[in-house]
């Protein structure tokens, strides 16, 4: 008898496929199981994924908000800035218009001495040619 012969008798057509059916039926159940499980940890994996998503999104909104703060501080200290220089562009304003009016009344009593003086000079010729004649 040959070796290879003896296995073929011990096992049958229909012993290999109730041998399969039964480990089939033996671990078909855990399998479906694990798949279920894989299924539901993936669903859980993507909303855990889509919430770190949306905490990182709050990240960077507090991360703008902190440059938003940032630059409302910067406006405040320009707005301060702003109104120092307003008050100072005021007060050169008055200053101006006060130098301006001096000006004018420096101008003024210039050409009212610059008159009298023409006067005066006048009057003198006129009294220095009235001897001559």
């Amino acid at each position: 008898m040959d070796a290879t012969s003896e296995p073929e008798r011990i096992m049958s057509e229909q012993d290999i496929e109730k041998l399969s059916k039964g480990l089939l039926d033996v671990f078909q159940e855990p399998l479906v199981k694990v798949a279920t499980n894989l299924n539901e940890l993936t669903t859980k994996q993507k909303a855990l994924i889509d919430i770190v998503d949306t905490k990182n999104q709050q990240l960077q909104c507090n991360q703008n908000s902190e440059e938003m703060k940032k630059m409302f501080s910067d406006i405040i200290g320009c707005r301060d800035q702003l109104t120092i220089i307003k008050k100072q562009m005021t007060l050169l304003h008055e200053r101006s218009s006060k130098l301006k009016v001096r000006a004018q009344n420096v101008v003024s009593n210039a050409r009212k001495r610059h008159a009298v003086r023409l006067a005066q000079l006048d009057k003198e010729q006129r009294l220095i040619g009235g001897n001559k004649s």
